[in-house]
């Protein structure tokens, strides 16, 4: 469960089918998407690839617009997705968290600890646990 100013969102994983991606960091082998659920209702959803020896690489992280329009101070729906999946990085002995944002996503993953290399963004799980504990 992830919790959200008081109140308990399901965040339930489903396993995605095979994919056929390879970058400088290596082959995916599967896709695991969670879903942050509150009455039903799908508020946000992150995806992401463990099937890397030491790196899980995050590729999409989205809310719902309804969930941030009109909120300035935002939700956080999407961090709170974004620290569970870190931590999964760490429980699952992973070394790296890695990412190619978008350019408008940049300074919210770098409120995170992830720097930039080539074109990536990168996180050590070593940093996750300064910055998150576990």
């Amino acid at each position: 469960l992830i919790q959200l100013n008081g109140t308990q969102l399901v965040a339930k994983t489903l396993m995605a089918g095979a994919l056929s991606f390879s970058s400088k960091y290596g082959e995916m082998a599967y896709t695991k998407t969670k879903f942050a659920i509150d009455k039903g209702k799908i508020l946000g959803l992150v995806q992401y690839s463990t099937g890397l020896k030491d790196k899980l690489h995050l590729e999409t992280l989205a809310v719902h617009p309804n969930e941030i329009t009109g909120n300035s101070s935002h939700k956080g729906i999407g961090s709170k997705l974004l620290v569970d999946v870190l931590r999964e990085a760490v429980d699952t002995g992973k070394k790296e968290v890695v990412l190619s944002p978008t350019r408008g996503a940049m300074s919210f993953y770098e409120k995170f600890g992830f720097k930039e290399d080539e074109g990536y963004y990168i996180i050590t799980t070593k940093r996750i646990q300064e910055l998150y504990g576990k």
